[in-house]
Formats: C-alpha cells, sequence, structure tokens
C-alpha cells in the first residue's frame, strides 16, 4: 500500500514538472558548439556557434538549415533587426546578412579581437562588446564602427537595451556599466559583486537581472541603483537569462541545467539536467523559447499558457495491448509530424517521426518498452499536445 501512495505522489509530482519544465530537443544537423539563438517572431530564427556554423528556421526549429557564413573563426552573438537583415560577431570579425542570412558579408575585422555580443536598437545603431573592455558603435548600419570610451578592460560579456537611450553591460569581476545616451558615455554601476557576469536583462527601465559564476543571480528593482542577491546555489554558471515578462525567468548553463522563476526572480527551481551539455544561451518570443549549446544542442519549449487545450476534445491517444503500441484517433483530421514518449521521472525513452499527412489515424509501435506510466508529447498543427498512457 505504501509502495502504491508513493508511486502516486511522484506521479502528480512529475505530471506537475512534465507540464511545466516541457523542453524537447531539437536536430540541429551539426556537432558544432551553439553560442547564441535569436529569434524575430516565434517562427524564424538563427543560431550561431563555433567553426563558422550559422542556422537558420522557419518553422520553429522542426528543421534546420545550415547557412554558408563564409568564415571558419568561432561566432559567438547573432542577432536580427528584420527578417532580412542580421548580424553575427565572433573572433575579430563582424559579419552582416541582408537576405535573411543566406549570405554573409564582412562589416568589421580587427586581428586579435574577441566579440561576444552585438546587438541593434534600430536599423542603423548598434553596438558589440568584447574582450579588454572593447566597446564599438555603429550609426551607419555597420558601415562603419567607431570604439566607444570604456571604463572597464576586463572582458565583457553581454548588452542589452530597454530602450533606445537605456543600455546595460555585464563582464568579468563583476563588472556591470550602464549608459543612459545611447551608448555614447557608459558608467560602471556597483552591485556588490565580484563575480564573473555573462548576461543581463531588463524587462523595463526598474527591473533587471544578471547571471553568472557559481549560479549568481542578482536582480535590481530600481533601474540599477540597488541589486540584491536573488539565487546562488551551486557551483556552476548560468551564462545566459531570459525573462518573457516581469514574473516568469529562465537561466540556463553549465550541464545542460535550466532554471525558472515565477515569482520576479525572487526563488528558482531547476529543471532536470535534461541534456548533460553546457548550454550557452537561451531566447523567447512570447511563450516559445529555445535553448543551445554544446555538440549542436538545441532544446526548444512551448509554455502551457500558449497551448491548444480544447484540442484534447477532438482525440485520444490509448495503448493497444494486443498490439503493442499506441493509437491515435480524432475527430478533426490533424497534421502530426512527431510524438516523444517520457518515463514516470521525465526522462526520454523515444521518439518517432509521422508521416507529416493530414490524418485522423494512426498507430504507433512500441517495442521493448517496460510496463508503467508514460507522458507523451504529439506534436503538430503548431501544436503540442500533451498527456499520459498507462502500459499495463
Amino acid at each position: 500500500m505504501l509502495r502504491i501512495l508513493l508511486l502516486i505522489f511522484i506521479f502528480s509530482l512529475n505530471l506537475f514538472s512534465f507540464q511545466l519544465e516541457d523542453w524537447y530537443k531539437q536536430n540541429s544537423g551539426v556537432v558544432s558548439r551553439l553560442n547564441s539563438v535569436y529569434f524575430i517572431n516565434n517562427s524564424t530564427g538563427w543560431v550561431c556557434g563555433h567553426g563558422g556554423t550559422i542556422l537558420k528556421t522557419t518553422n520553429r526549429g522542426s528543421n534546420w538549415m545550415l547557412m554558408q557564413s563564409g568564415t571558419n573563426r568561432d561566432l559567438n552573438s547573432i542577432y536580427f533587426i528584420t527578417p532580412s537583415i542580421g548580424y553575427v560577431c565572433g573572433n575579430s570579425i563582424i559579419l552582416k546578412s541582408t537576405d535573411g542570412g543566406s549570405t554573409w558579408m564582412q562589416t568589421y575585422y580587427e586581428d586579435g579581437k574577441v566579440f561576444n555580443k552585438v546587438i541593434f536598437i534600430d536599423v542603423n545603431i548598434g553596438f558589440a562588446v568584447g574582450n579588454g573592455g572593447y566597446i564599438i558603435k555603429t550609426t551607419d548600419a555597420g558601415g562603419s564602427w567607431y570604439n566607444v570610451a570604456s571604463p572597464e578592460n576586463r572582458n565583457l560579456m553581454d548588452i542589452y537595451f530597454v530602450d533606445k537611450a537605456l543600455g546595460w553591460i555585464c563582464g568579468l569581476f563583476g563588472v556591470v556599466l550602464h549608459t543612459t545616451d545611447t551608448g555614447e558615455t557608459w558608467n560602471k554601476v556597483n552591485t556588490g559583486s565580484i563575480r564573473d557576469l555573462f548576461s543581463v536583462h531588463f524587462v523595463d527601465k526598474d527591473n533587471g537581472w544578471v547571471s553568472g559564476y557559481r549560479n549568481i543571480i542578482l536582480a535590481t528593482t530600481n533601474g540599477g541603483q540597488n541589486w540584491e542577491l536573488a539565487y546562488t546555489q551551486g557551483t556552476s554558471t548560468l551564462f545566459s537569462i531570459f525573462f518573457n515578462d516581469l514574473n516568469r525567468g529562465w537561466a540556463v548553463g553549465n550541464e545542460g541545467f535550466i532554471y525558472y522563476t515565477s515569482d520576479k526572480g525572487k526563488s528558482w527551481d531547476k529543471v532536470p539536467n535534461i541534456s548533460g551539455r553546457f548550454l550557452f544561451d537561451i531566447f523567447f518570443v512570447g511563450d516559445y523559447g529555445w535553448a543551445v549549446g554544446d555538440a549542436g544542442t538545441i532544446y526548444h519549449n512551448r509554455l502551457a499558457s500558449s497551448l491548444n487545450e480544447t484540442i484534447s476534445d477532438t482525440y485520444n491517444i490509448f495503448y493497444d495491448f494486443n498490439n503493442r503500441g499506441l493509437i491515435i484517433n480524432s475527430s478533426l483530421v490533424l497534421k502530426f509530424s512527431e510524438i516523444y514518449i517520457y518515463d514516470l521521472y521525465g526522462q526520454k525513452v523515444c521518439n518517432f517521426e509521422l508521416s507529416q499527412q493530414y490524418l485522423n489515424h494512426a498507430f504507433i509501435k512500441l517495442e521493448n518498452i517496460a510496463n508503467g506510466i508514460y507522458f507523451y508529447q504529439l506534436i503538430g498543427n503548431g501544436n503540442i499536445y500533451k498527456g499520459k498512457f498507462i502500459i499495463p
């Protein structure tokens, strides 16, 4: 009886976690380290990484296409200001594309410089920051770049603008810089920490966060005048932090860990180790999110609030014991592309690509899967449908 109650408790707990921490792996088609991800809308996005790797998707990552960057240098950051115009930076170079990433041309080169982040605040004004306290700016869409005086000589890792005037930079040894004049001048900000900082994100002029070494997350609610320690458990590094809104935020780092908050960063929950790979960047458009990292790793999340819950009335999935497989029946004709199956502890057991054809009935053969309780993610029709089934 105790074993049954414990199983029910674990089942209920994992059902909650499954709904909250719903990340699944996408096939990048590459094995290089991926450093940066950016989406211009919830369908079209780009990823860049080592060895000149640039990937593009137009269907939320169901398929990733390898773009020709024209370089084999490591690329650290990618940013698109329109669906056509984008920039990427890395070791010694900044590249620009005017055709959605299909082709790239060099817009800046300085031997020995390492650029860690590039960002544009409109079609003309952009910035890149890098090692040695380096800050450069363009006001003519990358046609020319000029040095901006930096009060720091430590490596600068990230830059973020709240609006056209207000911007933030973070870097190693606790460096945080702030501008109020569109990046013409930068001033040091005291956060009270000397830990290396790798990422900065603000949702408005008052509320922002930085993350970094030994899982540190610092938060401000008054535009950087004061910073408070929001999280510091563990010994890994949080390389990227992103907030969907004032309440919901995410951070990624070493060993595939993803952290989530729903209370403005006051408390953080850790998603189970989903990859075993370092994750270097995370990005959301609305409720659609992506995280990228080592060995071509790309994970995708669609938050439960954005899912089409009414579809559950139009389809059902159950296990056919006689034929050892799943049967999908639907009262509507739906287009399903893939199904992921997870065990009671949230570990992926298997996944299957479906026909991509419109259908109202499908059978999926399940072989060599033990009896037990399982969860599924059924992907199609632009949605992710989730539920559970039992193999008796």
